[in-house]
């Protein structure tokens, strides 16, 4: 249905008058409305106004539509409407087509201001007639949506970056490497339309900026090494202050000018990466026409930034850390910044000195266990435990030489051999080996092939014992000659039963086993005397001596120290009591050496001197145990033998005389 159109009537003429102006009659037969006034309400109308004749020629526009499209109306007047919006030929044609036929377009145009940019304009057209009702023109009042149109835009195309860049990284999942996460990151962001390239750097800890992965053109690149220190302090405050884009300068030997070039690169986006607050890294995006576009790509791109730094901080961060430790752990190398001290180990019935365990002092004092687990986790631990090793080994020559050495090694040093082997080298006392478990033990037999190769001069100490299953467990499987009890059953041990029966246990096994109970841990005399009535020959702790520089011991040895755990040889047979008291074997024990023929110190020294093992090995292998007469030939050197079982008494006994005469042999 048509809207009816205000119509033009002529004034009547009458003989004698002079003929009056048009008026602007309304169909309805309203007062008509003065021309002036209708002019001015037009001409200063906020909707732009625009009248043209039937082909479309401007007649008329109002001062909004200059406004509107940036130009002066003496340019519009006699232009057709076509001239204004030709990418919508088809539309213009649309609305003359209506017009003609009497009726009212309703739609939007294009038009294009004077700097060309767009200019969308929601229209309303409408015929204008004669006197008869037929169209003459159109008149076309007009409102600027282009705002609407370009938030409309604006939307449409973030809801469909937002696909993309879901689509990106959907498939993004963090690598074995921080290179592998950051080659999928850079991938993904080089796949996204208006992109040619993307790299990703590291913003290390240590002040430097490592290459982590780059692609340009479907290409990966290599990295570069290490940027210059001015670079790098640039790419930092630039990071911490947000995104922001740089223009790219060739410069003569950059690896990637003539990549860069080739593109027609002339500006890049640098975006931080970041784990909590702080930047880790640093995207880098390449545009596909020399960085047009750029700007626009900046927020999805921050939305990939911020998944970079989920995927990739865990890993640099601990990256990060360990390069810190390891350049600590290597400053502590190269400058020797340990020292070693000595702890006493003392026989607890006469406070004798019989061994001494090495320690490690850090020259910044930081606590050992840590440095030694830093060095761990960052693959030096070798190096580090060797040095200290060293260092311990050329202190001890200031030891007493009664006293045996105690080296604290792990399971690494140990399996690794050679090292440790040539440490044991200088050695020039008995050395322990005491067991300490940095890394989990997971084979055994290979660990007790290693220990074997160091040579039968070599023991071996457990410690913690008591502290939790590993260290039974190591027991178990390595039986070693000494075992050391944790300070958790030593502490306030004289008057809570529990300690008590537990370390009278092992007690009880280390006699089975022939393992000598050393008590760590030794901080009261209450706590001395109770392990000592419990039958623990060893102990060592702040009571009984503090860890001090080996001539700090030498000096407190004094005469008659028991030389490295022996007892003093006796030069006269001893009587059937004092075997026990003399070697420190227990009364069962000397109790059946004396069932066997054995009666003398001579004689049990003897049965050690000669190679009754082997033969034993070869004739009798179930005997040839830890827990037989292998811990014998020890007895002497302090070493608690085991007890012996009704057929082991029995093999001794065609032990003993050949033993005893080819020691008389050597005494005669």
């Amino acid at each position: 249905m048509e809207e009816s159109t205000p119509a033009v009537t002529p004034a009547r003429r009458t003989r004698g008058q002079t003929p009056r102006r048009a008026t602007l009659a309304h169909p309805d037969g309203g007062a008509a409305l003065d021309p002036t006034w209708l002019a001015a309400a037009v001409e200063h109308a906020a909707d732009a106004i625009v009248v043209t004749d039937l082909d479309g020629t401007i007649r008329y526009v109002n001062a909004a539509f200059e406004r509107m499209s940036e130009r002066d109306r003496t340019e519009l007047l006699g232009q057709r409407t076509t001239s204004l919006g030709t990418e919508q030929s088809a539309t213009y044609r649309a609305m003359a087509a209506a017009v003609r036929r009497g009726q009212v377009w309703q739609g939007e145009l294009l038009h294009r201001r004077r700097d060309g940019s767009p200019l969308y304009l929601a229209a309303t057209v409408a015929p204008i007639r004669d006197a008869a009702g037929h169209p003459i023109g159109a008149v076309a009042v007009q409102r600027d949506v282009s705002p609407e149109r370009s938030l409309a835009e604006q939307l449409a195309l973030l809801q469909q970056e937002r696909a993309e860049v879901a689509t990106a990284l959907h498939a993004l999942r963090a690598g074995a490497t921080p290179e592998a996460t950051a080659m999928a990151i850079v991938t993904a962001v080089a796949q996204l339309p208006g992109l040619r390239g993307a790299g990703l750097w590291s913003l290390d800890p240590d002040g430097r900026a490592t290459g982590l992965a780059a692609v340009l053109a479907g290409h990966a690149l290599p990295m570069l090494g290490p940027l210059p220190a001015a670079r790098v302090a640039e790419l930092r405050q630039g990071a911490r202050r947000g995104p922001w884009l740089e223009a790219w300068h060739p410069r003569a030997g950059h690896p990637y000018a003539a990549l860069l070039a080739a593109e027609r690169t002339r500006q890049l986006a640098y975006l931080p990466v970041r784990a909590d607050v702080d930047p880790i890294a640093l995207l880098v995006a390449v545009g596909e026409d020399g960085g047009v576009g750029l700007a626009d790509r900046l927020p999805a791109l921050t939305v990939i930034a911020a998944v970079a730094g989920a995927l990739l901080g865990p890993a640099l961060r601990m990256r990060g850390r360990q390069a810190l430790v390891a350049a600590r752990i290597g400053a502590i190398l190269e400058t020797d910044a340990f020292v070693p001290v000595f702890q006493p180990i003392v026989q607890l019935r006469t406070r004798t000195l019989v061994g001494c365990e090495a320690l490690t002092r850090f020259a910044d004092g930081s606590a050992p266990e840590r440095v030694f687990a830093d060095a761990q986790r960052c693959g030096l631990s070798l190096a580090l435990e060797t040095a200290t090793l060293r260092a311990a080994m050329a202190a001890a020559r200031e030891l007493p030489a009664s006293a045996w050495l105690n080296l604290n090694v792990s399971p690494e040093v140990v399996l690794a051999g050679d090292a440790l082997a040539s440490v044991l080298r200088e050695a020039r006392a008995s050395v322990v080996l005491e067991l300490t478990e940095h890394l989990r033990i997971t084979d055994y037999a290979a660990l007790r092939t290693a220990l074997e190769r160091l040579g039968p001069g070599v023991r071996l100490a457990v410690d913690d014992a008591g502290a939790g299953f590993a260290s039974f467990r190591h027991i178990l499987e390595l039986r070693p000659d000494y075992v050391k009890l944790d300070r958790s059953l030593v502490h306030a041990i004289g008057r809570d039963p529990a300690r008590q029966a537990l370390v009278a246990g092992l007690v009880h096994f280390g006699a089975r086993t022939g393992a000598t109970l050393i008590a760590e841990g030794v901080e009261s005399e209450a706590e001395a005397r109770a392990l000592d009535q419990l039958g623990v020959p060893f102990a060592q702790g702040y009571h009984l001596g503090r860890p001090a520089p080996a001539g700090h011991l030498a000096r407190r040895a004094g005469v008659g120290t028991v030389p490295r755990g022996r007892p003093p040889r006796s030069r006269r047979p001893a009587r059937d009591d004092e075997i026990g008291a003399a070697v420190n074997i227990g009364a069962t024990l000397a109790a059946a050496l004396r069932a066997v023929g054995i009666t003398t110190l001579a004689e049990l020294q003897a049965l050690g001197a000669v190679p009754v093992w082997e033969r034993l090995a070869q004739s009798q292998p179930r005997l040839a145990t830890r827990s037989t007469l292998l811990k014998l030939a020890g007895a002497s050197r302090g070493v608690r033998p085991a007890g012996l079982l009704p057929e082991e008494r029995d093999r001794l006994k065609t032990l003993v005389a050949p033993g005893r005469r080819e020691a008389e042999t050597r005494t005669g």
